[in-house]
């Protein structure tokens, strides 16, 4: 009898000693990485200043306002594939972009994104070239010393968000996000 509770406990040493190992392992593994990739550092611009964004182009963020659901189901130009089943509302801001370089410069504006506090979205192009038809493409060569505005919807969905967030959607301080990563550019959206 007691042989076979020695036999037990020696299987469960072999099983807990190559388990405290690789735990080991795990966790020197995890600082190892972190000591070598820094963490991302968050810069936010305010609302109205030119920020550089890449290839010699400034983006100046001039506000934002909400279009309510009423409104972008009451559009005419609006198809019955972009009307989503729930509630939905369209942030939609005003940007300008500017380039300050001596060569054209292609920007993309779907590389911009939005976020607040537990959402985050980029333009939603059949919003954009369908209620604000499309009057700038959302990619372009921009000449040297042009300027263009443009006004990106970001499309907020009812069924993303809790009952409580959503009836304070619009109180919620908004971003665009121009870079993630090494550092977070983020310039705040006025309301």
């Amino acid at each position: 009898m007691e042989d076979k509770q020695m036999k037990i406990r020696k299987r469960k040493w072999l099983l807990i000693i190559p388990g405290i190992f690789l735990i080991c392992l795990w966790i020197h593994a995890v600082y190892r990485i972190n000591r070598e990739i820094p963490r991302t550092k968050s810069i936010v611009y305010q609302n109205g200043e030119w920020v550089p964004w890449k290839n010699g182009v400034e983006i100046l963020v001039k506000g934002g306002s909400f279009m309510e659901d009423s409104q972008i189901r009451g559009n005419q130009n609006v198809t019955e594939g972009m009307r989503y089943a729930g509630e939905m509302k369209l942030l939609w801001v005003d940007i300008e972009l500017k380039n300050t370089s001596q060569t054209g410069a292609r920007v993309d504006c779907l590389e911009l994104g939005a976020e607040a506090p537990g959402w985050a979205n980029i333009p939603n192009p059949d919003f954009y070239y369908t209620i604000n038809e499309g009057k700038n493409g959302l990619q372009t060569e921009l000449e040297p010393g042009e300027n263009i505005e443009y006004s990106l919807p970001f499309l907020l969905l009812k069924n993303n968000f809790r009952n409580s967030e959503w009836k304070k959607v619009e109180q919620k301080e908004y971003y665009i996000t121009l870079a993630l990563y090494p550092e977070k550019k983020m310039i705040a959206v006025q309301t």
